[in-house]
């Protein structure tokens, strides 16, 4: 378990009259201080935790389930887990702590935790309907000072592809996501996204997730319902998804492991609906059921992804097309699987060695 010095732990204010700080926690407890406001009210709510109150001072009514119970200094209630329960009625300014540790349902033996993994699945929202047109590059050029990193680059992705972008670092694969995004403007040429397009893109960094914020926090933004494919679905419900259950959902994400932060941010960049994905690199870290459950939401995603990836076995499961940066500046577009691009390369170019990527010097015109 995790100790701060509880002076410098910050509060987090849940609505402008009722705040909570989180005093330790780990994998399986979590231990929070509660303040509210004499008038404040919250409506029913429910975790997958079971819940122990102990009120430090003040005076509280409490429900549980249907049963509404007055609370003083000294009391103590247990909430079992997925009941629903609030205070609704706070009567002078309260403090009081609270203590979760996993409901019954969340201790399971090693078996049971194993076959439950086993059926993970990962959820992949189809966003709004995707036009024929989804992105086009024609002719296009882009350099960094005098190194050309692609030139004369054509390809029109499908709309309902997954398309595997390959190469070595600093070929040029990330330049070629900002572009797409409308981070970078190209040097050469056109290059179009579709007007109906909508991007949801997922990261190496994972710079959006707030390393001060538990898990639930970062996904459901206070809220207990998100909205997602035009209709409500429970947070908690969501991130079980992705295989955070429990406990799990309550860890600050500054304690996350890499796979859980590569969970996590993917079920951030979903949450956005998005019809075109942009993949960075997400196969790393993460374990083989959440890969294969990721393979499974990508094969049944209605939209076009595009996927920068180095597994090139994961590339081949699901890839319906390849664009390979080949060095020397040059990129080729392939319809295929990743093992008919390598069959189509060894036909192209023979059986090269792979070698440190270079580029072509950019000439003036």
């Amino acid at each position: 378990m995790q100790l701060n010095p509880y002076r410098d732990l910050p509060w987090e204010q849940l609505m402008p009259t009722a705040r909570r700080k989180l005093l330790c926690s780990d994998k399986n407890y979590m231990f929070v201080l509660m303040e509210c406001k004499a008038g404040t009210a919250q409506p029913p709510h429910s975790h997958p935790h079971t819940q122990v109150d102990y009120l430090l001072e003040g005076e509280i009514d409490i429900q549980v389930g249907d049963e509404v119970r007055r609370m003083h200094a000294g009391d103590i209630v247990q909430v079992p887990g997925n009941v629903p329960h609030a205070f609704c009625r706070v009567y002078r300014d309260t403090r009081w702590l609270e203590f979760f540790t996993p409901a019954r349902e969340d201790i399971l033996p090693r078996e049971e935790q194993k076959e439950k993994e086993e059926k993970l699945e990962i959820f992949i929202p189809n966003g709004p309907r995707l036009g024929n047109k989804v992105i086009e590059a024609k002719g296009v050029a882009k350099a960094y000072g005098d190194k050309l990193l692609f030139d004369n680059l054509n390809f029109m992705l499908p709309p309902n592809g997954i398309v595997g972008v390959i190469g070595p670092n600093g070929a040029g694969k990330t330049t070629l996501f900002r572009l797409i995004m409308g981070l970078e403007t190209v040097d050469k040429g056109t290059f179009e996204v579709g007007e109906t397009v909508k991007l949801a893109y997922v990261d190496q960094q994972h710079k959006d997730i707030d390393a001060n914020k538990t898990v639930y926090q970062v996904i459901s933004g206070g809220n207990e319902l998100i909205r997602m494919g035009g209709r409500d679905i429970n947070a908690r419900a969501y991130l079980s998804r992705f295989n955070f259950s429990g406990a799990d959902q309550e860890k600050l994400c500054g304690m996350l492991s890499g796979g859980e932060r590569n969970r996590l941010h993917l079920a951030m960049a979903l949450k956005e609906e998005g019809n075109v994905l942009l993949l960075d690199e997400p196969t790393n870290d993460i374990d083989v059921n959440t890969l294969r459950a990721l393979e499974e939401g990508l094969d049944d995603f209605a939209g076009c992804a595009v996927v920068i990836s180095h597994d090139r076995w994961f590339l081949d499961r699901i890839c319906t097309h390849i664009l390979a940066f080949e060095g020397n500046s040059e990129v080729f577009f392939f319809e295929g699987s990743y093992s008919e691009y390598e069959e189509n390369k060894m036909k192209r170019l023979g059986n090269e060695e792979p070698k440190r990527v270079r580029y072509r010097k950019l000439m003036e015109d």
